[in-house]
This record gives C-alpha cells, structure tokens and sequence, in this order.
C-alpha cells in the first residue's frame, strides 16, 4: 500500500511537469515575438531561390549556436513543421507537430 502511494505521488508529480508542445509556438501568434524571432533574416523580393536559401541556412545556424550559449528552455520546440511524428522528449513534455491529426 505504502509503495502504491508513493508511485502515485511520484505520477503525479511528473504529470504536473510535463508541457504540451502542440502543433506551433505560442508566439507564432504574436507579431511582435515573431519579428523577435527572425531578427536578423533579412529577405527581399529580389533575391533568388538560390539567396533565400543560403541566408535562411546562415541564420538558421546562427540561432542554433546562440542557443548553446543559453540556458536549457523546455519550452523550445525540437521539430521540424513538417515533420509529421510524435515526439518523446526527455525533457518530460509532450511534443506533436501542427501537420498531423489531433484527436
């Protein structure tokens, strides 16, 4: 008995814990954080497929670097928008891209 309601404290503690990382950032709504976000991509009309592309990866590896210099944010999502998978994060949070059913 004793054993049964430690685990029940421990699950429950844990499932307090755990995030919902659904389908987008909470900020993609938000103008004002997402040009915070994407601060210093800079796309014009006039660039080029090809230009579009290496500026997108330069900043891409840019924000990953500068990641590794901050704290861990649990609130961050790992994925891909086009990734259509359910993730298990070690991190305890619940991660599902936008692009698959939510039942």
């Amino acid at each position: 008995m004793y054993v049964k309601n430690e685990f029940d404290e421990y699950a429950s503690h844990k499932t307090k814990k755990m995030l919902r990382l659904i389908a987008y950032p909470d900020f993609i709504l938000n103008e004002r954080k997402l040009d915070e976000f994407y601060k210093g991509l800079e796309l014009n009309e006039y660039d080029s497929y090809g230009e579009v592309l290496e500026k997108v990866a330069v900043w891409n590896i840019k924000a990953v670097f500068e990641r590794l210099t901050k704290p861990l944010d649990r609130t961050d999502y790992n994925f891909n928008s086009a990734a259509v998978n359910a993730y298990y994060d070690t991190l305890n949070s619940i991660s599902k891209p936008q692009n698959e059913q939510l039942h």
